[in-house]
């Protein structure tokens, strides 16, 4: 072997190859920097003295299937105009005190897109944690500053991590990238994500969050000129809440008769009536047919769907969302009148919909993503690795404009 092949193969510069050692399976090169290529670290001048400080065992790149080590002479450079007396620099190394080179950090970052971590440490010889730091280390690094001043439409939305841990994810509308990820659910934890942003002189117009009550006054608090948009796809995912729940107070009191026909038709009632199979409309209209307070929730919620679909603009769903909750409060079915007064409550954030046009429906979709990289990994320790992979993940599309 000979000092250009360490070039190409392991892109070590300025240094020489003094002979190369077989030993248990392993490839060793013993390497010592060029005098000419000596520099005091302090200063940068070439006027220094080496004094053998101690040899270093680097893991390089394999050769082939063969573990490449490099046993490096390290020396303390004197030097003569500033009289600093530190230990030379290895260039090829991604921090001082890391035990492989640049070219195993690249590999191994690239290796992650294709293989698990402990697939790689068992192919590559390493420990698994040495493969994770050095992913979470190119991650902080790419990561380290994101660009908000370009941010026009937020979402917020919060995922359930287990043990009753919840992240507040947010989002870039127009890109679908991750701009915040934060342990918590409310106003409070969103606090440094709103300095951040007013630093950057980003302009808000526009932020799509839930019906949770810490989004709203987080919004009202740090961007009160933007439009705060509740998404039409959790009012939907509420009202079909409030269907189920009527389903089950009507099952407690039906005979047992209606019950068998109620039973099992939870799904059927959830899904949009124009979805349905021949077979599953017709129990429907049974269902409809024997029991009233079902037909009733089952008609406001297809209505509820229509008025986002068919409104054009924030009038006319104003004078279509009056009316149906004058309906629900007609039925005198308690979640349905829950349902109106819920609506009543967010009327100008449900109304901002037919302004901007704006939807976070996508957004379960990138939610299942964080699920599966949970599942993926059996879970993570580390934290900040988790949110890092986060910030990781394909971006996507986010933003629906009808």
């Amino acid at each position: 072997m000979s000092i250009s092949t360490l070039y190409f193969t392991q892109n070590i510069r300025g240094f020489q190859l003094s002979r190369i050692e077989h030993s248990g399976g392993r490839e060793i090169a013993h390497v010592s920097q060029k005098s000419d290529k000596r520099v005091c670290a302090a200063c940068g001048s070439p006027k220094v003295k080496p004094v053998f400080f101690k040899n270093r065992l680097i893991r390089g790149l394999m050769m082939g299937m063969r573990v490449f080590m490099l046993n490096v002479a390290v020396h303390r450079l004197r030097c003569r105009d500033c009289g600093a007396f530190r230990r030379e620099p290895l260039p090829f190394l991604p921090t001082e005190q890391a035990r492989h080179t640049r070219a195993v950090e690249r590999f191994v970052v690239e290796l992650r897109q294709h293989m698990s971590i402990s697939s790689i440490a068992e192919f590559y010889h390493m420990d698994w944690k040495t493969i994770k730091d050095i992913e979470k280390r190119h991650l902080e690094t790419k990561y380290k500053r994101i660009r908000l001043k370009d941010v026009r439409h937020l979402a917020l939305d919060e995922i359930h991590v287990g043990k009753k841990r919840f992240l507040t994810i947010a989002l870039d509308l127009d890109t679908g990238a991750v701009l915040h990820v934060v342990e918590g659910r409310d106003a409070e934890c969103l606090r440094e994500f709103a300095r951040r942003l007013k630093l950057s002189g980003a302009k808000i117009e526009a932020v799509a969050t839930d019906m949770a009550g810490g989004y709203g006054r987080w919004v009202r608090d740090h961007f009160p000129a933007a439009a705060h948009v509740y998404d039409h796809f959790h009012v939907i995912k509420l009202m079909n809440e409030k269907l189920d729940e009527v389903r089950r107070q009507t099952a407690k009191d039906a005979s047992q008769s209606e019950q068998e026909l109620i039973k099992g038709m939870k799904w059927l009632l959830l899904r949009g009536e124009e979805n349905l199979k021949e077979d599953d409309h017709r129990k429907l209209v049974r269902l409809k047919e024997a029991n009233e307070p079902i037909a009733t929730g089952s008609i406001l919620k297809e209505q509820l769907r229509w008025i986002y679909q068919e409104c054009t603009n924030a009038d006319q769903a104003a004078v279509e969302l009056s009316e149906w909750c004058r309906i629900a409060d007609d039925s005198e079915i308690k979640p349905l009148k829950t349902m109106a007064r819920t609506i009543r409550q967010h009327w100008q954030g449900i109304l901002a919909y037919w302004d901007t046009r704006l939807t976070t429906g996508r957004l379960e979709g990138f939610n299942n993503k964080i699920r599966w990289l949970i599942r993926q990994a059996y879970g993570y320790r580390d934290h900040r690795y988790f949110f890092l992979k986060i910030f990781d993940l394909p971006k996507i599309s986010l933003v629906k404009r009808l």
